[in-house]
């Protein structure tokens, strides 16, 4: 009868648990381990706490006679000194749990009868879970619910702990605003709005409206979209003469239906001021020879490249919402108002005096084809038919509506049903007088 084959040496009936695992030594190196984790749990969730602060919040804290206040005010303006000694301290315990937690669990746990790896997987998913849960997941959670009272708590320690690790946090911050530096001065370029779109797409997928996606994507766009692409241009400024009798007057503020109207002596390139409804209130009774241009306000006018931005903030700061937009040789060429800014952001503002039936300038015909109005600005159009406005910059001049852009193209007024192309797009006039275009077929080229 053969012998049975020998076991494992694993197998052994050699005790896994040593016979010494409760003594002093080791019962030491468990308080270390806990008083190391205490530690980290505190300072990792400094991180959150005292980087959770508001400008409000530390404007209340400036100047404060408490101690702790005082402290985090002083703390949270130097957020890389902080964030240094927040980081070099984490670290510290961290490397202090991992070291005494290989000598316990290797005086308390024979590892000598199983195969080495065995000893480094144990060592390393215990020590992992023990640093990832009670030094990071936990006391950050607590730190959001609890952020003042924690940043009380660790704002004397974080001031000793600044004051002594100071040398080492300099070197960090030092080190990292040279790398930050190279690397910016590295970049050729910055994020483009196209990029930004992406993003925007991204992060509110399944979460948002398409109109709040939009409103997003016009607030990125804002501060490059200039006053002559929104602007109402010259034929479609309603504008009254100096020369009207009170009583024509009156009734022509009444049918216009709007509150403000520029008023002109002999042509649109002399605009002498703004006539403002609410200022003919209190003249109501006056007698048909009553001298109105006396009451007009002072006109405002800007550039045709002033940037929408910018004129929204002299808008506010000169209390106005209007302007008259001038070309390169003083004419003009337009008219902007405050809902037309607005409008870029928001989309259309409708009231009770706009015209609903004449309010559509183009119509869908079919997936990649449109019928335009020829006076749509070019940056509408591109809007609605979803075309890159840089692909017409080269052709269109000066010009900044449709009719314009043809112009450019065929060099002279073209006859019904001519074509022009233009990047990716073909136009077609559909209907023309003497002197205007008045509607184009824009249809998008698929090449095959």
């Amino acid at each position: 009868m053969e012998s049975p084959e020998p076991l494992p040496s694993f197998f052994l009936a050699q005790p896994f648990i040593s016979e010494h695992a409760l003594s002093l030594g080791n019962l030491v190196l468990l308080g270390i381990i806990l008083l190391f984790i205490v530690g980290s749990a505190l300072v990792s969730g400094s991180e959150i706490a005292f980087f959770s602060f508001k400008n409000d919040d530390l404007k209340a804290f400036e100047g404060s006679k408490e101690k702790n206040e005082e402290r985090i005010y002083k703390l949270v303006n130097q957020p890389r000194y902080l964030l240094a000694t927040i980081l070099i301290a984490n670290n510290f315990f961290n490397i202090g749990i991992i070291i005494a937690s290989f000598y316990l669990l290797n005086n308390v746990f024979n590892f000598s009868q199983f195969p080495a790896w065995i000893e480094v997987v144990v060592n390393t998913v215990l020590v992992t879970f023990l640093i990832v849960m009670a030094g990071e997941v936990i006391p950050k959670v607590y730190a959001t619910q609890k952020a003042r009272s924690l940043a009380g708590f660790m704002a004397q320690p974080l001031t000793i702990a600044k004051k002594v690790l100071y040398p080492f946090s300099k070197l960090l911050t030092k080190t990292t605003s040279r790398m930050e530096a190279r690397l910016q001065g590295n970049k050729d370029e910055v994020i483009n709005a196209d990029e930004v779109d992406m993003a925007i797409d991204l992060t509110t997928k399944g979460k948002a409206t398409e109109e709040e996606v939009q409103m997003l994507k016009s607030i990125v766009r804002f501060g490059d979209i200039a006053v002559k692409d929104v602007m109402t241009s010259r034929p479609d400024i309603i504008a009254l003469p100096n020369h009207l009798t009170y009583p024509d007057l009156i009734e022509a503020v009444r049918s216009s239906g709007f509150s403000r109207i520029p008023v002109f002596d002999e042509d649109l390139d002399k605009v002498i001021g703004i006539l403002y409804a609410k200022d003919l209130l209190e003249h109501l009774n006056e007698s048909d020879n009553f001298y109105w241009p006396k009451i007009l306000r002072e006109s405002y006018f800007v550039p045709e490249n002033k940037k929408i931005d910018d004129l929204l903030e002299d808008f506010q700061s000169n209390r106005t919402h209007i302007a008259l937009v001038v070309d390169e040789y003083g004419g003009t060429s337009g008219l902007i108002t405050l809902e037309d800014i607005l409008e870029e952001i928001i989309g259309d503002i409708k009231d009770e005096f706009d015209d609903f039936t004449g309010e559509i300038e183009f119509k869908q015909i079919s997936q990649n084809k449109f019928l335009f109005e020829g006076k749509v600005s070019l940056f509408d159009m591109c809007k609605i038919i979803g075309a890159e406005y840089n692909q017409f910059e080269d052709a269109k001049g000066d010009t900044d509506s449709l009719a314009g852009l043809i112009l450019e193209l065929s060099s002279s007024i073209p006859q019904r049903h001519q074509r022009v192309e233009c990047g990716d797009y073909r136009f077609t006039v559909v209907d023309v007088d003497n002197k205007r275009i008045k509607k184009v077929d824009v249809e998008k080229i698929i090449f095959e």
